[in-house]
Parts: structure tokens; C-alpha cells; sequence
């Protein structure tokens, strides 16, 4: 008799469960958190529109229907009207991807609710999109001036690229003769494996694919990190020609975890929860003459989609330092965007690393708890410096750096990216080529870079020494 009644309970409770309502049919219908256009905010920075779609240029809806759980998830996504399969997938992925819903109500109980939503597809026309051959050709007249179209043209860029866009095979440098279009240059895809850090596991193996050379030599450069089931990781586009650069790093699970934009110096950073709720929108403004950069809070949101800061005044955090690999948050008063008031630095589980002072985004005094010790200061950080100044380390390359003979002989230039990092007593280490140019132009870049350890005065964080990294281009040119 016991086992009869504990299935009954489990088949009523199951019954119950299953149960969905219509719009008509709920007290309280439900909601993206944060409201619409947050939602649809969420969409078109996640949306990866497939370029065989968006060559035609695109401005049409995928309509989903789905049932919202009580949890604020979609389940049982399905299309409606669709566009094509490839738009499809993707207008069901981002809709499943995203669980910041606030459930229909009824009598103040969460229930289950069917919806529809719309999932807008938008693109300007790509003009020098080959669908036979999947790649994009940029033209240029004989002086390197873009064009619109292959007709004056005299060069071009061939660009092989996957079904979204990416760069997937070398980038051909093309002239255009009597036989045809000749290859002049090659450029590269690189790939390079590593482990990944990651605040949820401990590392996670991925695969950086990029171009052998820099953004200054392609229409679009691009560097895309994917773990080894081929899901995306990281972005960071670099363009030119007014374009803005694009930088987006993702969740394990494919959702955009933050963007940032960049043109003509003037930058604004998105990020979102890992349930897809917007947390903030930051922004860099185009400095007067004079001014120092300070990035304004312009937008602050709790998992819930509380809205904490509105048009830059209101209670914020900031999340972008860590501390022994954890995230620090930094919480305080936001007026005008900018930090006022005392502002805590402390951890996910409430220890407290600093307590700071700010008027108007200015630090005026602060004490760390980091390490066991206290430390007052006045200044937040303080970036390492070649002694005697930026002037004095270029004196000391341009007397040292000798052209390796056989990257002369071959007529080669270029500069090549180096990375280091400064330590606490002015010594550098970890010597890293970013992005080389000739085998023996990369090692006397590094042999060069070296000789200046111990000639730094160190970075100072918090009234702390710390280590920073510092990136520096070699320029080799006859």
C-alpha cells in the first residue's frame, strides 16, 4: 500500500507540472527580465547570421514558439516561420541559450507559459561574396585604393571563410593579368593549441586560429579561440576604413559573455550573466585635451534584471580585477558614471581586500588587506618604466638591435610583437614573440628585449609591487 500512494503523488505532481498556459490564461505573463529591449539587445550581440544569408542583405524575423519554465528557461524551442535552415538553427540557439525569463503568474504561483518570440535577422548586402567558392574578394585599384566593385580593378584580396563569416583557409594577395587572377602573396591561418583559463573549470584546451599578419594588411584580422568541439571562445576582429573592432569572449556554453566595440578610440564594453541578463554597459568617451581616461558605468543590473544603475547614477560593481585567480568585485555609489564615495573590493565570499575613497572617479585615499597586510595609498596603480623614460629605451633598441644578415639578404621588413613581463625588482621574464616576421629577426627581437632586464622601475598596484606585462613592437626596416 506504501509503494501505490508514493506513485500516486508523483503522478499528480507530474500532471501538474505539465501543465501550460496561454497569454490569456495567466495573471502575470511572462517577461523577459529586464524588458524587451534588453532581450532583443541580447539577440543581436549573440546572433551569428550566416553570411550566405546576409550576402543579399537581410531585415526579416524567425518566430519561435517555446514554453517558458518556471526556472526563467525556454524549453521545447520550435520555429514558427523561419528564414532558411542555417538562420533557423541559430534563431533557436540563442532563444534556448538564454534563461533570464521572469515565469507567468497566477495567484502569485509560478507557472509554465507558451510564447512567441521574434528573433530579428539584420545585415547590410555583401556585394564581394562568392557563394560558389565561399570567400570574400576585396578589390583595389592599382594605387591600393578599395573599391566597391572588380571592374577598374587591378588587385585583390581573396578571403576564404566558413558558413558565419570566419576566416578559415589562407588569405590569397591577388593581381589581376591577361590570364587571370595571379597570387602574389599568401598570408597565412595559423593555428596554435593551448589551455584556456576559465572562472568555471580549471582550464579548458582550445585551438587560436589566425592570420600570419596583422590587421594593416587585410581588410579584416581576426583571432578566434574555439574549444576542440569547434565552439566558440573568444573573437577579436580588428578593421579599418572607419569600421569599428569587435572583441567578444564567450561562455562553455556559446553565449556571449562580454563585447566590446571600439572606433576611433572611443570604446563601450557590454556584459552579461551567464543566464543572458544584461549586467553593464560601460563606456570610454572621446577625450578633451588634457583629460585622463575613465571609464563611466553607464548601466548596472543584478541577475534578476534590477536595474542598480541608470543612466550612470545609481548603487554599481565593477568585476575586471582578480585576486589569486578569483574575481574581485568592487561595489559602491555611481553619480555622472563615475565612482563616489567609498567603494569595497571583496570576494565572492565576502573577504575583504580594499576599502577606497573616490570624488568625481578620482582616488583619494585607499587601504589593502591583500596578503595578510595593510597597506595605505593614494594612487591605484602605477605602470612599470624604462628608467629615464620611453625616449631613453628607444635610444637603448635603436643602439643594440642588429638586422640579422639573412633576413637583409632576402629583403625583409616588418616589425615584430614581443611580450614580457615586469617584475617586482625591475627584472623581466616570461619573453613571449606575439607575432614574428623571420625566424631570425624573431630571435633578435627577444635577445634585444632581454638585454633591458633590470633596467625597469616595477609596476605598483594598491601601494604594492606588482608583476605586469608589457607588450613592445620591434621595428626592423632598412
Amino acid at each position: 500500500m506504501k509503494n501505490i500512494t508514493l506513485f500516486l503523488i508523483f503522478f499528480t505532481s507530474t500532471c501538474f507540472a505539465q501543465k501550460v498556459y496561454q497569454n490569456n490564461e495567466v495573471e502575470k505573463v511572462a517577461e523577459p527580465s529586464g524588458g524587451k529591449d534588453i532581450l532583443d539587445y541580447y539577440f543581436s550581440s549573440n546572433l551569428r547570421i550566416p553570411i550566405k544569408s546576409a550576402a543579399k542583405g537581410l531585415d526579416k524575423n524567425v518566430m519561435i514558439k517555446a514554453v517558458i519554465e518556471t526556472d526563467g528557461s525556454a524549453s521545447q524551442v520550435q520555429i514558427v516561420s523561419g528564414i532558411d535552415s542555417l538562420c533557423d538553427v541559430e534563431a533557436k540557439r540563442v532563444v534556448s541559450l538564454f534563461r533570464a525569463w521572469k515565469p507567468a503568474e497566477i495567484k502569485n504561483e509560478k507557472v509554465r507559459q507558451a510564447v512567441e518570440i521574434a528573433v530579428k535577422f539584420k545585415s547590410e548586402p555583401l556585394l564581394n561574396y562568392d557563394e560558389e567558392k565561399k570567400c570574400l574578394n576585396v578589390y583595389y585599384d592599382r594605387r591600393g585604393k578599395q573599391l566597391s566593385g572588380n571592374k577598374t580593378s587591378k588587385y585583390r584580396m581573396n578571403i576564404p571563410v566558413d558558413d558565419f563569416g570566419f576566416v578559415n583557409g589562407n588569405i590569397l594577395s591577388q593581381e589581376k593579368t591577361s590570364d587571370g587572377w595571379n597570387i602574389k602573396h599568401s598570408i597565412i591561418l595559423k593555428e596554435e593549441k593551448y589551455w584556456r583559463k576559465n572562472e568555471i573549470t580549471d582550464s579548458v584546451q582550445a585551438v587560436r586560429t589566425f592570420s600570419s599578419e596583422g590587421w594593416y594588411d587585410v581588410p579584416v584580422f581576426q583571432v578566434v579561440d574555439r574549444k576542440l568541439n569547434g565552439e566558440i571562445l573568444y573573437i577579436n576582429q580588428f578593421s579599418y576604413g572607419g569600421k569599428p573592432d569587435i572583441q567578444k569572449e564567450y561562455y562553455l556554453d556559446g553565449m556571449v559573455k562580454s563585447m566590446k566595440i571600439t572606433a576611433n578610440s572611443v570604446w563601450q564594453e557590454t556584459k552579461w550573466y551567464e543566464n543572458g541578463q544584461l549586467t553593464s554597459i560601460t563606456e570610454n568617451p572621446k577625450l578633451s585635451k588634457g583629460s585622463s581616461a575613465v571609464p563611466l558605468l553607464k548601466d548596472f543590473r543584478d541577475v534578476s534584471g534590477n536595474q542598480l544603475v541608470k543612466d550612470g547614477n545609481g548603487q554599481g560593481e565593477f568585476a575586471t580585477e582578480t585576486y589569486h585567480e578569483q574575481t574581485i568585485y568592487d561595489r559602491g555609489t555611481v553619480k555622472a558614471g563615475l565612482k563616489e564615495g567609498i567603494w569595497i573590493g571583496q570576494l565572492k565570499d565576502g573577504t575583504k581586500l580594499f576599502e577606497e575613497l573616490y570624488t568625481g572617479g578620482k582616488l583619494v585615499k585607499g587601504t589593502s588587506y591583500m596578503d595578510g597586510e595593510t597597506i595605505e595609498y593614494t594612487e591605484l596603480g602605477i605602470q612599470p618604466q624604462y628608467q629615464g623614460g620611453f625616449s631613453e629605451m628607444y635610444k637603448f633598441l635603436g643602439k643594440n638591435i642588429k638586422y640579422p644578415k639573412d633576413a637583409a639578404r632576402a629583403g625583409i621588413s616588418g616589425r615584430v610583437f614581443t611580450s614580457f613581463v615586469v617584475c617586482e625588482d625591475g627584472t623581466l621574464c616570461d619573453y613571449q614573440v606575439i607575432k614574428g616576421v623571420h625566424k631570425s629577426m624573431d630571435e633578435e627581437a627577444l635577445r634585444v628585449v632581454s638585454e633591458m632586464s633590470g633596467k625597469w622601475e616595477p609596476g605598483w598596484m594598491r601601494g604594492k609591487k606588482v608583476r605586469v606585462k608589457f607588450n613592445l613592437p620591434i621595428n626592423f626596416s632598412f
